[in-house]
């Protein structure tokens, strides 16, 4: 779940300095000019930050880490989702960023349950 979290950011960030303006109509928020494009670029690198977070994590297993990273990162489609309803975006949109939310919800109780499985094996292999 987390792996996918990690790519699907990188092709976000691929996708802001590509086409600056589709991505930012598909995140419901659309740009004119120079400025509006700078900006999707500011998001864009911002979002390659996370992918590379993620995938660092990941790689060193980091995974007590990363469930707090993925719960923190909540924030991000929750405010996500405010902007594109200020934007007046369509509902779907708006929807996306709302499913965004849940599936890292849900990779932090995944997680965090396997963390837990894997605490309770180590406690019982030591006894």
């Amino acid at each position: 779940m987390a792996a996918l979290m990690a790519v699907v950011q990188a092709i976000y960030a691929l996708q802001a300095f590509v086409d600056p303006a589709g991505f930012a109509a598909y995140r419901g928020t659309p740009i004119t000019g120079v400025a509006g494009t700078m900006w999707v670029h500011t998001y864009g690198s911002r979002t390659l930050f996370v992918a590379l977070v993620i995938a660092v994590l990941l790689i060193r297993g980091e995974l007590a880490t990363l469930k707090w990273v993925a719960l923190i990162g909540i924030v991000l489609p929750i405010s996500d989702a405010l902007v594109a309803l200020r934007a007046e975006a369509p509902l779907a949109v708006v929807l996306r960023h709302v499913a965004t939310g849940l599936y890292l919800l849900i990779t932090f109780v995944v997680i965090r349950r396997s963390s837990d499985r894997a605490r309770s094996r180590e406690k019982v292999a030591l006894t």
